[in-house]
């Protein structure tokens, strides 16, 4: 189902066309069963850091501390308390997992970001896939 909306701006003299798409609005199940990692469960506390943009540029680079919900070699869901705007670059460091988790500082790309209550869940997509991933009970 598709919308066309039409937005002006108060001010100015200024009109933009936007298409909006229900299907688009969240991961299919088909993509979900393409994952070229396998997810586990697990629960660290994170570092990242992300830039902070208005207007679409950077003005500084935040520290976020989050946990991870789950993760894979390829990448992670994390909980975290300040949004962070799909596409970034950022930094991830895995303070206290050492052995369970290398390397321990890598990087990464948001791929997109949902508001949970008072937090968000990033999806980050490492550059390169995670050496060693040991779940809770030792398995990788």
């Amino acid at each position: 189902m598709k919308r066309a909306e039409r937005r002006t701006h108060p001010r100015r003299d200024i009109s933009t066309r936007a298409e909006l798409s229900f299907e688009d609005a969240g991961p299919s199940e088909e993509a979900a069963n393409q994952r070229v990692h396998t997810r586990i469960d697990v629960d660290y506390e994170i570092s990242i850091q992300a830039p902070l943009q208005i207007g679409g540029r950077e003005v500084m680079r935040l520290e976020l501390l989050g946990t991870t919900l789950d993760m894979s070699h390829g990448g992670m869901l994390v909980r975290v308390h300040q949004d962070v705007a799909p596409g970034a670059s950022c930094e991830i460091r895995f303070p206290h997992a050492k052995g369970e988790i290398e390397p321990d500082t890598t990087l990464g790309k948001v791929l997109r970001s949902q508001a949970h209550g008072e937090a968000f869940h990033l999806a980050i997509e490492f550059d390169v896939p995670l050496e060693v991933l040991k779940a809770a009970d030792g398995t990788e």
